[in-house]
């Protein structure tokens, strides 16, 4: 019996000795939920996380009282789904420009410093007048000043998570993200109803604010360029089969984090 008790203890024992994962680590000691003295100078250094507690800790305090009443650990954060709508920065027209945004963004794997790759989908309707970069061989311009064009816009690119302007705000659950797509798009123009496909890219900064521990939301200023052209009609140019197109636009962004 005293041999058995022995056996169960040790395994108790050997089990509450288990070494934690990094992220648990980081976890315990950013929330205070262990005394970070209990680990070696070499245990700390071996995890960078633990430097980067401004941008891993989310705490909500009661100024009247001082006290912290809740606390989320952002370290874990995998992924992140988002949808958003977006319009013409010209407030005196912004449906001129109106474009829907579905983006995925993963972390790359062990990066601490909050780096990101990821897919995107853009569904873009626009007057021609509000994106057009005009181009001399465009005969066509004049008459599609008032024509609506349409983008279906597919795109792969990588991210970037910080505070800048955030850490002077009085929560810390305020983010912002820049990323960069290159996209390959599908045209079609409202004119003559003729095809286009092309490339561009899209260049975006977002302030976002973390309503609980995975859902967020905030605005977004996203740049789009693109330069698409169609089948060439007997020995036709480049430059006469080519339309090029520039905007910007604002846009209210709601997501979660996996």
């Amino acid at each position: 019996m005293k041999i058995i008790i022995l056996l169960t203890f040790m395994i108790f024992q050997s089990c509450g000795l288990a070494p934690l994962t990094s992220a648990e680590r980081d976890e315990k000691i950013l929330l205070k939920q262990v005394k970070s003295n209990n680990f070696t100078t070499k245990e700390l250094n071996s995890y960078p996380e633990m430097y980067l507690s401004t941008d891993s800790i989310l705490q909500e305090t009661d100024y009247s009282s001082g006290m912290v009443e809740d606390s989320y650990y952002t370290g874990n954060d995998s992924a992140r789904l988002s949808v958003s709508v977006n319009y013409s920065q010209d407030y005196e027209d912004p449906t001129k420009v109106q474009m829907f945004d579905l983006q995925y963004l993963s972390r790359l794997e062990d990066s601490y410093l909050q780096l990101w790759w990821g897919v995107q989908f853009k569904s873009v309707s626009a007057k021609y007048s509000a994106i057009a970069e005009e181009s001399t061989s465009d005969t066509l311009a004049a008459k599609r000043e008032s024509n609506i064009q349409s983008f279906t816009i597919m795109g792969l690119g990588a991210g970037y998570r910080f505070r800048a302007l955030s850490s002077q705000f009085f929560t810390d659950r305020f983010f912002e993200n820049i990323s960069v797509f290159g996209n390959y798009m599908f045209h079609s123009d409202g004119t003559n109803q003729e095809k286009y496909k092309g490339y561009g890219y899209t260049a975006e900064y977002g302030l976002n604010y973390r309503s609980s521990k995975k859902l967020f939301y905030g605005g977004k200023l996203s740049y789009n360029w693109a330069m698409v052209e169609r089948a060439p009609i007997d020995d036709e140019s480049l430059s006469a089969r080519s339309l090029v197109f520039g905007w910007l636009t604002f846009g209210f962004e709601l997501g979660y984090y996996f």
